[in-house]
């Protein structure tokens, strides 16, 4: 089995707490915690490929939700993020998913919705993951040094999605 790494940013100790609880039960997460926008930058920069999932609090002080989620993606164009938010205006939806979020899902979400929503972004992750290593090594016959370097963070080079276990690029 795999064990997804899940990186939760919320200035909210008691939702870290609940969500700790939401995810004791299930083997196939890792939870880490930063409490900030910045703190999750700092990770990210680190180790860009360490986490399968981020789920990212909307309304945080200093960096919200939406500036981290597109400094994340700046380091990691390929990142899977999700907002999480008690903030379910249409501007706070429209402007997380401007910024790159893949979802907007609600803290009143239940738990077995939060836990349904967890596994299929890792799925999305697993997916993507498995359809570029096994391009990797065919693309990098054909390609000089330079051009490897798409090889590394894709998104920042191509837009690409992965459908129906199928890389599409353009």
């Amino acid at each position: 089995m795999v064990i997804h790494k899940i990186l939760l940013v919320d200035d909210d100790q008691m939702i870290v707490e609940d969500f700790k609880r939401t995810l004791v039960s299930e083997p196939m997460f890792e939870l880490s915690w930063v409490s900030s926008g910045a703190e999750a930058v700092k990770t990210i920069s680190k180790t860009p490929r360490r986490f399968s999932v981020i789920i990212m609090d909307y309304l945080m002080p200093k960096m919200d939700g939406a500036e981290t989620t597109k400094e994340l993606l700046k380091i990691n164009p390929d990142l899977i993020i999700a907002m999480y938010s008690g903030d379910q205006t249409r501007e706070a939806i429209k402007t997380s998913h401007s910024a790159g979020a893949v979802e907007f899902l609600d803290k009143g979400i239940s738990q077995s919705r939060l836990i349904e929503s967890l596994k299929s972004f890792c799925k999305k992750f697993e997916d993507t993951y498995q359809v570029l290593q096994s391009i990797k090594p065919l693309v990098s016959k054909t390609l000089d040094s330079n051009q490897k370097r798409w090889l590394k963070y894709p998104g920042k080079y191509f837009k690409s999605k992965v459908q129906d276990k199928t890389l599409i690029i353009s």
